[in-house]
């Protein structure tokens, strides 16, 4: 993955303590959490927008049409995500035996649930999100076991 599509979606190279996957250096901090922040930003936009689109079926159709057309639409940022995971597992920093896809597809739901009520509701949630993005993690994509020597 280049830096340019790290970067869209929140996600960054290594600018140091590089580890090598399949030829990308990848920093790691806290397994997927930098790139858990960017989808809750970019949904706090639009959630009140996108909720507009379904009103009116023509516009809907229209702005499907002008996503397909210029070969963009949420599938990418999922597809990104799940990349980043599975760079993770092959790390070894993030439990391997878990569904990458799922674990992106769980991580953008509850991003976009979130910043739904939070507009919904006309106030934060709590915890904040960086404690919740950090609990979430940790339950959708956790570190691996630490084994115990005997």
């Amino acid at each position: 993955m280049d830096d340019a599509t790290l970067r869209r979606y929140g996600l960054r190279q290594a600018p140091h303590k590089q580890h090598q996957t399949d030829g990308q250096n990848w920093k790691y901090s806290d397994p997927v959490s930098h790139g858990s922040l960017a989808p809750l930003a970019f949904h706090q936009r639009i959630v009140s927008g996108s909720a507009g689109l379904f009103a009116e079926p023509e516009l809907l159709t229209a702005y499907r049409n002008s996503l397909r057309h210029e070969g963009k639409g949420p599938h990418l940022s999922m597809r990104v995500l799940e990349e980043y995971i599975l760079s993770e597992q092959r790390l070894t920093r993030i439990d391997s035996t878990g569904n990458a896809k799922l674990a992106a597809y769980l991580l953008m739901a509850s991003s976009f649930f979130r910043a739904f009520n939070e507009q919904f509701f006309g106030k934060r949630m709590q915890p904040r999100w960086d404690d919740f993005a950090k609990q979430l993690i940790a339950t959708v994509a956790p570190q691996p076991a630490k084994e115990t020597v005997s």
